[in-house]
């Protein structure tokens, strides 16, 4: 009698299929996930810390007071980096929260 053929036998019958959850590696990935987030929250404070200490004809002086003057862009169509950067975090938190569910 041969080996088994798996992928008949969990067709066949579901409730004893078995998959490898690879946890070590999702324990780092989460953890690469957290330090890059780390990283870049660091990167963000320095930015809006920068922003706070604008002259107030700056448009940065605005920044955490009003949502649209960061979302806004300048003359030459390039986005705000502080906003720019934000929207990098928001994307690997969702991955981040995604993977701890």
């Amino acid at each position: 009698m041969g080996t088994p053929n798996w992928q008949n036998i969990m067709g066949s019958a579901p409730e004893i299929s078995i998959f490898r959850r690879f946890e070590a590696l999702n324990r780092q990935n989460l953890l690469y996930l957290q330090a890059e987030l780390t990283a870049l929250e660091r990167d963000l404070r320095n930015l809006e810390a920068e922003s706070a200490t604008c002259d107030a004809t700056d448009p940065r002086s605005q920044y955490s007071r009003d949502w649209e003057w960061m979302n806004m862009t300048d003359k030459n169509s390039n986005m705000n980096p502080q906003w720019l950067l934000f929207l990098r975090i928001r994307a690997i938190l969702k991955e981040y929260s995604k993977q701890l569910i």
